[in-house]
């Protein structure tokens, strides 16, 4: 998707000195306040959504949860403590005080501390999601992956909800453009957000179906987007990047890919400099061995791409159930090795033995490598799994990662220690089955490494990513 100089400009690509300038109050008040926002898409079930809460910081904290009206009214609060390394589950149905069907609005949680992670979560029997909580706002934030297929068959009916938060003081005016893979405007739909409030807009009421592409939206002051690409089998929430962000790194890891059989993946990315970037791309298996042949990307200013990776390194794949199952980790570099200014999301898709969508997941991928990692929730159940993929970035030989993963209890005991050998440019997937509820997991490495948690279904109809927190050392 290539937009032109007035677009790109338009969407705020281009005035990335005047963008920051302008976002780095809102930032920092928000910092200041160690508060994050999720929104409630629709159809939410009360009964089974929740927020987890993870107090990382060295002494007790206090977390206050609020819900909002979409009109900005505050309906409920909870204020509870948590211990050090302590975790705990509130039941939205708790600060209702029952069950009552289905929710709309936002919630905000408030902490005492700045080390803290939180996480929305609903689960079913068919389906799980995993809201990513956003902290740092923004006035023009973009959404990769969005899709709307109004098709025959009733399991291959796709739309995409698109959720916004106003955590300001004034109403904002709101403009929501999908943007098609070739880089033409598909639709435009203005929207008013109360102070406080919030909206949840389909795609499909204001573009014409089939659309496959990114939505950018546009705000007149900082506020919060989350996108929930949806089947009637599958939910894929992923949360909204600041367009005129950047990563400060002249390599982009990512954790986990898998193709071949019944899978598939794609990666989006999105150049938001001013001026022209070359990529490379290439591939590793679990052993760190190549995997096809490293592919050159050109990016034109304010320009997204999005491809298939077995098709982008050229690798070969057989498509059939069951068959042959490729997983690994891609490096993105840039061969002048100057600063990225790049969005990158990958989606991973799993199909039925007929090839129809079974399962999605979206993930943004996060710019530095750590030593020490945060994932905020690990099931134990019957019908949910949680799993690890973790990356050596490292090409240095003998440079193998010696990973530890921690899991905690929800009183903040450790219950269990799990170490792993990553080879140079190796990578590893990893099921956990926690010895209690309510877990949590960090992971502590000799060298720096991505991460990356997911939880789902077992019957693999439902998969979601959980984003890890880099952790201080």
């Amino acid at each position: 998707m290539a937009l032109s100089s007035d677009a790109a400009g338009e969407f705020g690509i281009q005035n990335r000195e005047e963008h920051v300038k302008g976002e780095t109050m809102s930032t920092l008040l928000l910092a200041l306040a160690f508060q994050v926002w999720f929104p409630i898409f629709q159809d939410t079930v009360l009964e089974s959504t929740g927020v987890t809460l993870i107090n990382s910081s060295s002494d007790s904290a206090e977390f206050t949860i609020r819900m909002l009206s979409p009109d900005g009214q505050e309906t409920r609060q909870f204020t509870l403590t948590v211990p050090r390394t302590g975790e705990r589950f509130v039941g939205l149905d708790e600060l209702l005080g029952g069950p009552s069907g289905t929710l709309s609005g936002s919630v905000r949680v408030e902490s005492s501390t700045s080390d803290f992670s939180a996480y929305l979560t609903t689960s079913g029997v068919t389906s799980v999601s995993a809201t990513e909580p956003v902290s740092r706002l923004s006035s023009t934030v973009m959404l990769h992956h969005a899709l709307v297929d109004k098709g025959f068959r009733e399991l291959a009916e796709t739309d995409t909800q698109v959720a916004l938060v106003n955590p300001g003081s004034q109403p904002a005016s709101v403009v929501v453009t999908a943007i098609g893979t070739n880089g033409t405007i598909r639709g435009e739909l203005p929207i008013s957000l109360p102070a406080s409030g919030s909206r949840v807009v389909r795609v499909s009421q204001f573009v014409q179906s089939p659309f496959d592409g990114n939505v950018m939206v546009r705000g007149s002051s900082p506020m919060a987007a989350w996108q929930q690409v949806e089947t009637p089998l599958s939910r894929g929430i992923i949360a909204g990047r600041d367009a005129a962000a950047f990563h400060l790194s002249t390599n982009l890891i990512v954790p986990f890919f898998v193709v071949g059989g019944n899978y598939a993946s794609t990666i989006s990315l999105t150049n938001t400099a001013q001026s022209p970037v070359t990529l490379e791309i290439s591939g590793n298996d679990k052993d760190g061995l190549v995997l096809g042949e490293t592919a050159t990307v050109k990016l034109e200013a304010g320009q997204t791409t999005t491809s298939d990776i077995a098709s982008l390194l050229r690798m070969v794949t057989v498509a059939s159930v069951p068959g042959p199952v490729i997983t690994g980790s891609l490096r993105i570099r840039q061969p002048q090795k100057s600063f990225s200014y790049l969005l990158a999301s990958v989606k991973v898709e799993g199909f039925d033995q007929q090839f129809a969508k079974q399962s999605s997941m979206l993930y943004w991928v996060q710019e530095t490598p750590s030593q020490f990692w945060e994932i905020p929730f690990a099931t134990k159940s019957e019908l949910y799994f949680t799993a690890l993929a973790i990356a050596n970035p490292s090409e240095r030989s003998g440079a193998t990662a010696e990973v530890l993963v921690v899991v905690y209890a929800r009183d903040g005991r450790i219950t269990e220690v799990i170490s792993e050998s990553i080879p140079p440019l190796g990578s590893h997937t990893l099921m956990l089955a926690p010895p209690e509820p309510g877990a949590y997991l960090r992971i502590l490495s000799s060298d720096p490494i991505a991460v990356l948690g997911t939880f789902g279904t077992r019957d693999g109809r439902s998969i979601e990513t959980i984003a890890g927190r880099r952790l201080p050392k």
